[in-house]
């Protein structure tokens, strides 16, 4: 009886220090860490800065939802693709210059890019310039498009953290609410 207890004992042991190993070594501690200006906005994400919501819901909205885990040179031969966006890329993401040469061609052939971020600076834009300032003044935001999505919105606040969009070249053509 008292080796059966010992062995007991021993196992259970061993059982609480391989959870407590696990709780020290493999808690993912990044969210804690996060802020609004270094969130990790992976669509794998479900933290509050994660986009795995708004993966979910284009994905439950009917749409075909894919991920894009290649370099954007290889967007020309997934031909399926209508429309890209990306959100927030940290700077190890950030295009090179054949990548936006690719991204360039593939918008140019009537495919749809969209960028979300903070803070955008893009100087290989063929002639034309993109850069983001912070707003100065109150900013007096509106709906641009009545959608499913903002019916019966009365009033969007912005935060601390709005930016603006400007936008210069010769042939530029964009879209931009703010």
């Amino acid at each position: 009886m008292k080796r059966n207890t010992s062995a007991i004992l021993l196992t259970l042991s061993i059982f609480f220090a391989l959870v407590a190993l696990n709780f020290i070594f493999f808690v993912d501690t990044r969210s804690a860490e996060e802020n609004e200006q270094t969130g990790d906005r992976s669509s794998y994400r479900t933290t509050p800065y994660g986009t795995l919501a708004f993966y979910t819901l284009l994905e439950e909205s009917g749409y075909e939802v894919a991920r894009l885990e290649k370099p954007y040179t290889e967007i020309k031969e997934r031909d399926q693709i209508g429309s890209l966006v990306v959100i927030a890329p940290p700077d190890s993401n950030n295009p090179d210059e054949e990548e936006f040469k690719s991204l360039n061609e593939w918008v140019g052939s009537g495919k749809l890019l969209i960028i979300i971020d903070r803070t955008i600076h893009l100087d290989n834009l063929g002639d034309a310039t993109a850069n983001t300032a912070p707003v100065t003044s109150k900013l007096d935001a509106h709906s641009l498009q009545p959608t499913l999505y903002t019916r019966n919105v009365e009033r969007i606040k912005t935060s601390a953290f709005a930016t603006r969009v400007k936008i210069e070249g010769r042939a530029a053509t964009y879209h931009i609410g703010d």
